[in-house]
């Protein structure tokens, strides 16, 4: 299924300083004496933003656009803005909806991670670790794709990119990754953290900043 939707402007991946990244070999092989209980600590809001520049030229004629050395740029929320007006003309706004997740897997390397936690000398985390891949919308409801020590987060890629892709799913449900960190010694152990991870999770996620809606950054 494809995630892009054609039409005008050049699309952009902005990364945010403070976002959340992966831990590194270190972190992972290093004993800790003391586990990380604090749930909020677990659960990372997006480090990403979609968006879709266009970029017009001064001027009132075809002349002045061709001969014009200064132009007005606009970054667009793809998601926000469908199309765009360009001389009383309406056009789609091109974007592709998976380059942002494509981005966060990229740069956190979770397939290395996942080999890296089996044989890590500490329990990095009682709790899997919950990473949202779009901003908060209170009018979508929320998917959570939770997978253990033996499926990275590049196991469900193409899931991932299909839920992107339909206009349908894209608009009215928000999706989010848990990654566990570790086995667990039974299924009751498992059910019971994931039961708590998607209770506070959703509370959470529902409690998150919303990112108002602009056509415009």
């Amino acid at each position: 299924m494809n995630s892009t939707r054609s039409g005008i402007g050049v699309g952009f991946v902005g990364s945010l300083q403070d976002r959340y990244s992966a831990p590194t070999l270190s972190s992972l092989t290093t004993s800790a004496d003391a586990d990380n209980d604090d749930i909020k600590s677990q659960i990372h809001p997006m480090g990403h933003l979609l968006l879709t520049a266009i970029i017009t030229p001064k001027g009132n004629t075809l002349k002045d656009a061709l001969l014009a050395d200064e132009f007005d740029a606009y970054f667009f929320d793809p998601y926000a803005t469908k199309e765009v007006n360009i001389l009383g003309k309406s056009y789609p706004l091109s974007t592709s909806f998976s380059s942002t997740y494509a981005t966060w897997l990229s740069e956190n390397n979770l397939q290395r991670a996942s080999l890296l936690n089996m044989i890590a000398k500490k329990d990095s985390a009682k709790m899997p670790e919950l990473f949202m891949l779009s901003p908060h919308n209170p009018n979508q409801k929320v998917i959570i794709i939770i997978h253990e020590l033996a499926f990275s987060p590049t196991t469900w890629v193409n899931l991932t990119n299909n839920l992107l892709a339909d206009p349908i799913l894209r608009d009215n449900y928000q999706c989010s990754r848990s990654f566990m960190r570790r086995t667990y010694p039974s299924s009751k152990t498992a059910i019971k953290s994931i039961s708590s991870l998607i209770k506070v999770s959703v509370t959470l996620i529902q409690r998150a900043p919303i990112l108002p809606a602009r056509t415009r950054y």
